[in-house]
């Protein structure tokens, strides 16, 4: 029985996933099964794939679906997932060496300390074009246990590798809304930090290469195109700090137009509605500057 199952989500990107397989196969190839799933891709992705299952070097499972976004893609893996533990490994990242060994001996030596832990969370290194490492990330030693947001708030900087207990994870897909492809990880990871922690591991278990075609790159133009994600985390996450933050309130307001919102909708679809109707021009403003720099 397979311990650990390697999500990757990929679309159109055949060009890039050779060095991502290149990092599995000097992995435990018996702790794992790596699970592609294909939203839709037109290029050779399925024909790479099919290839690397023939050759049968490491467990793979090949899901293809029509083009629905990263996170429905997530939330079909999540489903699909049979093993203990699972996490997402990205078509432009990579394992570093040895790493699934260490999170299953990881997660043997620390699955059972406390009864509201959700998985392990470690440092992911970001390299450039030339391979060049651009942060080396470091959880600090005090913490333990921590949640995704708690991690920040105590100093760390940089990205993070995490992996989670699948039957955990299943209470919590992705809220895609209606008509769009994309939502932020943080629609799910704040409410698993409501309810759980996570172990951390110090060591970096994933190596990032930003991508010109990547989210990451061109997070701007997505939120754009997927505006309902961002007013959902934006009212979960005023609802989790229970203040008011100008900061949250204007971005509210902003993408709360870009899709289209009517008035009376953006002024009473959040908690604060007169701090939101004081605040409107400072948002309309908002609005207009997104629109300008993603162009």
């Amino acid at each position: 029985m397979k311990k650990l199952t390697i999500f990757t989500p990929t679309y159109n990107r055949a060009y890039c996933l050779p060095e991502l397989y290149e990092s599995l196969l000097v992995q435990n190839k018996e702790d794992f099964v790596w699970m592609v799933v294909d939203d839709g891709s037109t290029d050779e992705t399925k024909k790479i794939i099919d290839k690397w299952i023939c050759d049968g070097k490491i467990n793979i499972i090949y899901i293809y679906q029509q083009n629905s976004g990263k996170m429905s893609a997530h939330n079909r893996a999540v489903k699909e997932c049979n093993t203990e533990l699972f996490m997402c490994l990205d078509s432009d990242d990579k394992l570093t060496d040895g790493a699934v060994h260490k999170i299953v001996n990881y997660w043997n030596q620390h699955g059972n300390d406390c009864d509201n832990l959700c998985g392990i969370i470690a440092p992911k290194l970001i390299i450039d074009k030339k391979n060049d490492t651009l942060s080396t990330p470091y959880i600090p030693q005090s913490l333990t246990y921590t949640t995704g947001r708690g991690l920040y708030q105590n100093g760390y900087k940089g990205e993070t590798a995490m992996v989670f207990k699948t039957e955990i994870l299943k209470n919590f897909p992705f809220p895609l809304q209606e008509n769009e492809k994309f939502i932020s990880e943080i629609s799910a990871y704040d409410q698993i930090d409501e309810n759980y922690v996570m172990v951390t591991l110090d060591e970096p278990l994933m190596i990032c290469k930003y991508r010109e075609d990547g989210y990451s790159k061109n997070i701007m133009k997505v939120n754009i195109n997927n505006p309902k994600g961002v007013v959902f985390v934006n009212l979960q996450r005023q609802r989790i700090i229970n203040r008011f933050s100008p900061t949250l309130m204007r971005e509210y307001i902003a993408y709360s137009l870009i899709a289209k919102y009517g008035m009376r909708k953006i002024i009473f679809g959040n908690k604060y509605p007169l701090f939101c109707l004081l605040l409107f021009p400072l948002g309309y403003f908002d609005k207009q500057r997104i629109l300008k720099q993603a162009k």
